[in-house]
């Protein structure tokens, strides 16, 4: 029973000090053999290499009744060991048995979380007191902020205030006695504003949370309030300079209006530009009809300025939306992952383009939130866009989300942040960023295109959510845009909770950050991380595994260690695993990628940053797919579909029909709303796989020839999809389309992947 016992196990002779026994896992442990052992080696040198006997070998605690528990560090393993002792007859001797076990991880461990109780406690933006109410007035515990706040050291405090809270505002004493009297008596918590007065005689005001915990749920007996104190002093402040800004309003509003006229020369300009180049491209490659190399050209230069008027299009918009206060935001589930993923599938050409290293981060504890999707995507789509185009080819940019502490359990506080090493801007440019069409006086953005306005979209879009958004620039050497966001917390997915599973998966990605990251991701998945800084650290955890008889079932391989390092190559982690099979994921950066072919020895590849969604989908049988938008579009074949297209203008009847056309579908369609009724209601029932609806039509809109077809007393009139394709592109208009009985809504002008796509989640 002893040698199978998992810690160490030695007998030692009281009196001479004598080793009488060592089980096997302690003779491996001290390189101790059964030769050296029946020669009776001393206990004190063989177990830490002393010339004479411990004081613990001369003790006289130990007896037969019971163990002797304590904590030893041994300076030769370098390891802290929980040790039983007790006393015992061995062989007619009077011995002492011991029981060792190694809790070095487990005091790493408590180390480590009261390290990140420290780091979590001075993050947070107020002070923390914990007060006796016993006597309402004795201050056991402080924290965070709290010695800042009322302006004393941790001597001062104790000797002037004798450790009680006596810098709380004479005029609010009462007050905040009889908020605690309330509260011991219902329990909860409660928040709110008080003063106090600071060593150096200064008022502050403070936002308080209050909560108060009785002697039976106090850790010492002691009933207890806690409190949280945010100063906002200076919000106060700023309100008694309302007034002012309320003149300062009037003088904008002046200013507003010369600022028209600027708006339509502008406008004017910025509109013309891409016009003439569509008008003129087009009349060239006109004349290229016999080149297909110089007219391909021509085309791709109409595009390009065809969405850059586009995008110009949708920002004066929505400067329009901004100006009148009609900007609304939707309220929708969503996972980081995908909107992550979405901006960098917008952003992703421009930035290979112009060969810049990217660098995507992520260290959030909640992945599911609720918000704008559209909103938030085009936020961050606006400020990636720019990093790329204002920083120099082969620069280099970061991406990063990171979840804050909040004190609200349903909102989480994400700090977002873009940051290059650009050109920069000057201190005095940064103060007119956020303002319609300003740009910076620097010859080498002239040719850069862009409207002016997305900075002030996009600080709109923070303002609408609640959060802020600040910029650090310096000339020459980059910008930094951090954005603070707090976003309502949605229900995680029954499939994302962890679940208890044997698989154990091998750790070696990035520093020691993103590993540890990486690590705690797959325990919330109920998976056992091995994490590991090297090849050799790698090879050690699967021969350790293989020692336990413990199965590696996976191994996160970072790409560039994979490409560096045979000996941290698939096939050599393979080979360490024998015949037990190992899934090989490698981590690569996002966007810079060999294409997405697999590797020799590589099972699947996964992108930074990593999230929980995706190391689930990928790791654990039978999780949930990839959202679409995640996917690379198939081929879409719609050989032997049929489909109804009601569309008044000719040429965009004729784009449709041809796109549609070229993937096998057959076509019919009809100029406006009564005419498709008309077709619909006479052809035979399931004749027609999906439709396509534009809504502004002559005789009868797109809304109204919905609503009768779905009206029809046919029952593939209730479950044909019906989809809206139309110019009115805002949110509200998607709402009405649905209202109507239609699927979904597309907007104009729409491009081919995007009619693929729609047409694809309805019919494929």
């Amino acid at each position: 029973m002893l040698e199978e016992y998992d810690g160490i196990v030695y007998v030692s002779d009281m009196d001479s000090h004598e080793l009488l026994y060592m089980n096997k896992a302690g003779c491996e442990l001290f390189h101790v053999d059964e030769n050296a052992l029946s020669r009776r080696p001393l206990c004190y040198e063989v177990l830490q290499g002393r010339d004479a006997p411990c004081p613990f070998c001369t003790n006289t605690y130990l007896n037969e009744s019971g163990f002797y528990e304590w904590e030893f560090y041994n300076p030769c393993l370098q390891r802290t060991l929980l040790l039983k002792d007790r006393k015992v007859r061995w062989n007619g001797r009077n011995a002492r048995i011991e029981f060792a076990t190694d809790v070095s991880g487990y005091r790493r461990a408590i180390a480590g979380h009261e390290r990140q109780r420290d780091s979590i406690l001075q993050s947070l933006p107020g002070g923390i007191a914990r007060v006796d109410a016993r006597d309402g007035r004795t201050v056991l515990w402080y924290g965070a902020r709290f010695l800042e706040m009322i302006g004393y050291t941790a001597e001062e405090f104790a000797q002037d205030l004798h450790s009680k809270c006596l810098y709380v505002h004479p005029d609010d004493l009462a007050r905040v006695t009889a908020l605690m009297g309330r509260l011991q008596e219902s329990g909860g918590t409660d928040i709110t504003e008080m003063r106090i007065v600071t060593r150096g005689g200064e008022v502050r005001t403070l936002t308080t949370t209050f909560s108060y915990q009785d002697a039976a749920s106090s850790p010492d007996g002691i009933p207890s309030f806690y409190s949280v104190g945010i100063d906002i002093s200076e919000i106060r402040a700023r309100q008694e300079l309302q007034q002012k800004a309320l003149e300062d309003a009037c003088r904008a509003a002046r200013a507003a209006d010369r600022a028209k006229t600027d708006f339509l020369s502008q406008m004017s300009h910025d509109i013309r530009t891409p016009l003439n180049a569509i008008l003129g491209m087009a009349d060239i490659a006109g004349t290229r009809l016999d080149d297909p190399r110089g007219a391909g050209e021509c085309l791709k230069k109409i595009q390009a300025s065809g969405r850059h008027l586009l995008n110009l299009i949708n920002e004066v918009l929505d400067m329009s939306k901004i100006e009148s206060g009609q900007m609304r935001l939707a309220a929708e589930d969503m996972e980081l992952a995908e909107l992550v993923r979405n901006v960098l599938d917008v952003c992703g050409s421009l930035l290979k383009e112009k060969g810049h290293v990217l660098t995507v981060r992520a260290n959030v504890a909640h992945e599911r939130v609720r918000g704008d999707s559209g909103r938030l995507q085009q936020l961050f789509t606006n400020l990636l866009s720019n990093a790329a185009k204002y920083t120099p080819a082969g620069g280099s940019i970061a991406f990063s989300i990171d979840e804050l502490p909040s004190l609200n359990t349903d909102v989480g506080l994400f700090e977002c942040v873009i940051a290059d090493n650009g050109i920069g801007m000057s201190e005095d440019f940064v103060k007119h960023l956020f303002e319609p069409f300003k740009r910076a006086d620097d010859p080498r953005i002239c040719k850069i295109q862009g409207t002016g306005l997305g900075l002030v979209i996009s600080r709109s879009i923070v303002r609408l959510m609640g959060g802020g958004i600040k910029v650090e620039s310096r000339p020459e050497e980059g910008s930094r845009f951090i954005v603070s966001l707090p976003l309502r917390l949605a229900e995680e997915n029954a499939a994302a909770a962890g679940t208890a599973c044997e698989q154990a998966v091998l750790v070696l990605v990035g520093d020691q950050e993103e590993n540890l990251r990486a690590c705690r991701l797959l325990e919330d998945l109920g998976l056992r991380a091995m994490p590991a800084h090297s090849a050799v650290e790698a090879r050690e955890q699967i021969s350790a595994a293989r020692t336990r008889s413990e199965h590696v079932a996976a191994a996160l391989l970072d790409q560039c260690l994979a490409d560096g390092d045979e000996a941290a190559s698939p096939q050599a982690l393979r080979a360490l695993c024998g015949e037990q099979p190992l899934r090989v994921i490698l981590v690569r950066e996002a966007l810079y990628t060999d294409g997405d072919s697999l590797r020799d020895g590589v099972d699947a590849f996964l992108d930074r940053p990593l999230f929980r969604s995706t190391l689930r989908r990928t790791l654990l049988p039978g999780a949930a797919e990839l959202p679409e938008s995640a996917l690379s579009a198939p081929n879409v074949d719609l050989a032997d579909k049929r489909i109804l297209l009601a569309e008044d203008n000719e040429i965009n009847r004729e784009i449709v029909v041809g796109l549609l056309e070229m993937k096998g579908a057959s076509v019919d369609a009809a100029e406006d709303g009564r005419r498709a009724l008309e077709m619909f209601c006479a052809s035979a029932p399931d004749t027609y796989d999906l439709i396509l609806m534009d809504i502004q039509m002559p005789r009868l809109n797109g809304y109204e020839a919905a609503a009768a077809i779905r009206a029809r007393d046919r029952a593939d009139a209730r479950r044909v999809p019906i989809l809206a394709l139309t110019a009115d592109a805002f949110p509200e208009d998607a709402l009405l389309a649905r209202r109507y009985g239609m699927n979904e809504h597309i907007s104009k002008p729409v491009a081919a992947e995007q009619l693929y796509q729609a047409v694809r989640r309805w019919l494929l």
